[in-house]
Parts: C-alpha cells; structure tokens; sequence
C-alpha cells in the first residue's frame, strides 16, 4: 500500500481441508497490524475454494504492471478446472493504496503453459522478478510439465510473449 511499511504475507495452503489461504498483516509503525485474510471465497477472485485446492501453496510479491504497488501472485496447484484434476492456477491480485483485493485479481489458467490436461499442477511454484528491468516484474511459474516466464505489462503478466523455461525438477531457484 505504499505506507513505508513492510508487510508480511503468509500462504496456508493446508487451511480449511486444504482449501487453503493468504493471511497478509500490514505494516504499520508499531510493528505488524491487523491481518486480513483471501481465499478463493473472497468477492472478485475468480472459482470457488474446494478441498485439496492448496490456495497459496506458493506466493511471491512484486510490481507487476509498474504502477509502484506491490502486487501477490499466489499458485492454486491442485485447483480442478472443467473436469480436469489438479490443472492448476494462478491468482494475481494487483495491489493499491488500500492493500490487495479480490475485486483486482486475476486468474492465470494452466492452458497458458499448453494444452489443459489433468496432474499439470500449474502454480506449484512461482516467483516475481524483473528479468527485463523494464519497471514490471516478470511471473515464472512452475509445473509438473515445465515452467513459463510470462513478461509483465501494464495490468497483469502474460502470455504474450512468453517464453517455456527448461525442466528444473520441481523448484524455482532464488
């Protein structure tokens, strides 16, 4: 939110069933304030939360589309999508001066990685970083049948110009 305050944010990916969660405590000058709390059931975020979906089971934060914010991209793994089990997703919640909200989220669907196909798990891990130091962080995500590095713009990253990233047996490095 831009306060000059840190703030921390925590994925529970096993909350609830494994429906899962983000808890995010604003910064403040004392020290962390109150926290608020999104899941899949949160007004604006695309789906529904269902057991074993793992919302947040990886996040990462970063300004995506260069408006000075920080934005969360949080990984759904085991999200089911039309019948296909585990496909998998991304949230992108865009922040602001009020904090991060469904009502400017997006969802990244595995289908940007290929074909849809079921045990994808699409979001198993991510990071934001800006590779192309143009003011908007890049999103990599990670797979079980690869990883993709979609190029930030000026509202969410995307697949346009994306590039495939070689196999990296299951983990993103730092």
């Amino acid at each position: 939110d831009k306060n000059g305050y840190g703030d921390i944010v925590l994925g529970v990916p096993d909350k609830d069933n494994g429906k899962g969660a983000v808890t995010i405590w604003r910064g403040t000058s004392s020290g962390p304030g109150t926290s608020a709390t999104l899941t899949q059931a949160t007004s604006g975020v695309s789906g529904s939360p269902e057991a074993g979906d793992d919302f947040g089971y990886a996040i990462s934060a970063a300004d995506t589309n260069g408006d000075g914010y920080a934005d969360l991209a949080v990984g759904v793994p085991h999200e089911d999508v039309a019948g296909d089990q585990d496909q998998g997703g991304v949230h992108v919640f865009r922040g602001g001066s009020g904090g991060l909200s469904g009502a400017r989220s997006s969802w990244i669907a595995q289908t940007v990685l290929g074909p849809a196909d079921s045990h994808t798990a699409f979001g198993y891990t991510l990071r934001l970083r800006d590779l192309t130091a143009d003011g908007r962080a890049d999103l990599a995500v990670g797979a079980a049948s690869g990883a993709l590095l979609m190029p930030g713009t000026s509202t969410v990253p995307t697949k346009t110009g994306a590039i495939v990233l070689p196999e990296l047996g299951g983990a993103l490095p730092d």
